[in-house]
C-alpha cells in the first residue's frame, strides 16, 4: 500500500495524489477560461465591437440603469441553482438509475440556462419561427422523457414539481400570444415562478433526506 503524504492539518488534510489531482483540475480550468476569453476577443473582431462591450456587464457596456434586467438575472441565478443541485445529486448518490436522472435533469437545466440568458430562441425568431418552435418543442420533449423515464425515481413531490413548472411556462407563453398588451412583467413573472418551480424541484430531489429516503439495494449499488 503506497503511502500518502499528508498536506495541511485537521480532517481536512490533503494527500499528494490529491494536491497534484487539484492542481491539474485548476490548470484545466484556466485553460478553458483562456480560451473562452480568446474566443470572446474574436467574436468581438467578428462583429466589429470593442473587447469591453462584451467583457463589462450589460448595463454598463450600454449607458442603462444598474437595475435594468433584475429579474431576467434573478432568473439565470435560480436556473444555475437548479443545475447545480441537480449534479450535486448525481455526485452524492449511488445509484445508478438515479444518477442518470441527475445528470439529465442537471444538462437539460444548463440547456435551458444558456438558452434563456444569451437568448438564443428569441434569435432564432428573428431568422425563422418555424425552427424557434422545434426548438422550444425539443425541450419540452426532453423534459416529458426525463419524467418518463425516470418517473419512480423522481417521486411524486418532483413530478409535481415539474408539471407546476409547465403550468407556469404555459401561463407565460400564453400571455405572450393572447395578452400581449399587458405589462411584460406578467408574462416574465410567470415565466421567473416557473424557473423557481423547477430549481426548487431538484434542490428537493437532491437534499440528503430524498437520497437516503430512496437509497438503493446493495444490488444496485454502483461497484
Amino acid at each position: 500500500m503506497a503511502e500518502l503524504t499528508a498536506v495541511g492539518t485537521g480532517r481536512h488534510g490533503t494527500s499528494r495524489q490529491d494536491l497534484e489531482r487539484g492542481v491539474v483540475i485548476h490548470l484545466v480550468v484556466i485553460a478553458v477560461g483562456m480560451v473562452v476569453l480568446f474566443a470572446t476577443a474574436l467574436f468581438a473582431a467578428a462583429v466589429g465591437v470593442d473587447g469591453s462591450f462584451l467583457s463589462r456587464e450589460p448595463q454598463v457596456a450600454l449607458d442603462g440603469p444598474l437595475y435594468a434586467g433584475t429579474l431576467s438575472n434573478l432568473g439565470a441565478l435560480v436556473w444555475m441553482l437548479g443545475a447545480v443541485m441537480a449534479f450535486v445529486g448525481f455526485a452524492t448518490t449511488s445509484n445508478r438509475r438515479e444518477q442518470q436522472m441527475f445528470l439529465a435533469g442537471g444538462t437539460l437545466g444548463l440547456v435551458l440556462l444558456a438558452d434563456d440568458f444569451f437568448m438564443l430562441h428569441d434569435w432564432v425568431s428573428g431568422r425563422s419561427q418555424a425552427v424557434e418552435q422545434v426548438l422550444i418543442l425539443s425541450y419540452l420533449l426532453a423534459l416529458v422523457a426525463i419524467v418518463v423515464r425516470f418517473r419512480a425515481e423522481l417521486g411524486q413531490l418532483a413530478v409535481a414539481g415539474i408539471g407546476a413548472m409547465l403550468v407556469l411556462f404555459g401561463v407565460s407563453i400564453a400571455c405572450d400570444v393572447f395578452a400581449n398588451d399587458l405589462d411584460q412583467i406578467v408574462e416574465d413573472g410567470f415565466k421567473f415562478l416557473g424557473i423557481c418551480t423547477w430549481a426548487t424541484t431538484w434542490t428537493l430531489r437532491a437534499h440528503p433526506w430524498e437520497l437516503r429516503a430512496t437509497a438503493p439495494a446493495p444490488a444496485d449499488r454502483v461497484s
